[in-house]
């Protein structure tokens, strides 16, 4: 059963401070000039509390615009977590869906998919979830330039069920 979690867009960085950051998402993000157009991307970086879940969303304007236009972080997000059995149909894959509507109308969604089948990178990301309290979201243009960040809140206690579902399914 996929669990929802609202929230708003949150702490969001001004373009000077993501000048200053850019070559930090480089290191995050050391393929960030071969990430497809329109398609996103995750990474973890940092440890102890400095760690986060940074998701990479590269877009064509269509696509990003909405972020781009929200400039008073009015938008609103959705993370659905979902367990999905994978194709030995015994373990299960962590699919995290986000969902942001703009105020000034459309919506965007967004999936990524942890599978089973790489059980160590899921192992991490199923570990960092349940260390973290923010995801954040680069948002860049189809030049790689890097036009938004920002973060939005995740709530492991309201995800709880879907996570320790896979720990007990894959044996971390």
């Amino acid at each position: 059963m996929p669990k929802n979690e609202w929230s708003g867009c949150g702490l969001s960085y001004q373009q000077s401070d993501i000048l200053e950051i850019q070559p930090l998402i480089e290191q995050i993000f050391p393929n960030l000039r071969e990430v497809p157009v329109n398609s996103i991307s995750s990474s973890i970086f940092g440890t102890g509390e400095q760690k986060k879940i940074y998701l990479l969303i590269v877009g064509d304007d269509r696509l990003i615009n909405p972020f781009l236009a929200d400039t008073q972080d009015e938008a609103k997000s959705k993370i659905v977590t979902i367990a999905e059995k994978c194709q030995n149909k015994i373990n299960f894959d962590l699919i995290m869906e986000f969902n942001f509507y703009f105020r000034r109308g459309g919506k965007g969604t967004f999936k990524v998919m942890f599978q089973a089948a790489h059980p160590e990178m899921q192992k991490q990301y199923v570990q960092a979830l349940k260390e973290i309290e923010n995801l954040c979201f680069i948002i860049a243009d189809q030049e790689r330039n890097i036009r938004k960040v920002f973060e939005v809140d995740w709530y492991y206690y309201k995800n709880k069920k879907v996570i320790e579902k896979i720990v007990t399914a894959n044996g971390y």
